[in-house]
C-alpha cells in the first residue's frame, strides 16, 4: 500500500512539473505574437547582463527581429512579399509530402535491414527538422499579413 502511494506522489509531481514547463522556442513566439511582445519588453526591463543571460530574452529579441525585418519587407514591397509567402507554403506542402513518404519508408523497414532503417530514420529526422523550419517560416510571414490586417 506504501508503495502505491508513493507510486502516486511521484506521478502528481511529474505531472506538476510538466505543466510548469513552458515553451520559449522561436515556433512558439511565431505562433503566439502577444506573448512575443510581452516576453521582449520584459526582456528590455532588464539590464543588459541579466538580458544577456537571458535565453529567452535571447530567442524572444532575435524572433522579434525576424518579424521586424519582415515586416519591412512586406511595407516594401507587398506583392514580392505575397510571391515569397506562395513559395514558402508550396515548399511546406512539398516538405510535408517528403516527410510523409519517408515516414511509411520507415515504417516498412522496421524489422528488416538495420542498415537501411537508420538511413531512412536519419533521412526523416532531417526532413522533419526541415518542416519545422519552413512552418515557422510560413508562420512568420502570416504573422505580418495578420498584423496588416484590417480587422
Amino acid at each position: 500500500m506504501r508503495s502505491l502511494k508513493n507510486i502516486f506522489l511521484l506521478g502528481s509531481f511529474v505531472t506538476v512539473l510538466a505543466g510548469c514547463y513552458e515553451d520559449h522556442s522561436a515556433s512558439y513566439f511565431l505562433k503566439h505574437p502577444a506573448r512575443l511582445e510581452a516576453e521582449v519588453t520584459r526582456c528590455q526591463g532588464l539590464n543588459p547582463v541579466a538580458r544577456s543571460e537571458d535565453r529567452v530574452c535571447d530567442i524572444a529579441i532575435n524572433t522579434a527581429q525576424q518579424v521586424s525585418e519582415l515586416v519591412n519587407e512586406w511595407r516594401a514591397q507587398p506583392e514580392a512579399f505575397g510571391q515569397k509567402i506562395l513559395k514558402a507554403q508550396l515548399a511546406l506542402v512539398e516538405a510535408k509530402a517528403l516527410t510523409k513518404h519517408l515516414s511509411q519508408k520507415v515504417d516498412s523497414l522496421q524489422g528488416q535491414h538495420n542498415a537501411l532503417l537508420n538511413q531512412a530514420s536519419r533521412a526523416l529526422q532531417a526532413a522533419n527538422e526541415s518542416l519545422r523550419a519552413k512552418q515557422d517560416e510560413v508562420n512568420a510571414m502570416m504573422i505580418v499579413v495578420g498584423l496588416a490586417s484590417p480587422e
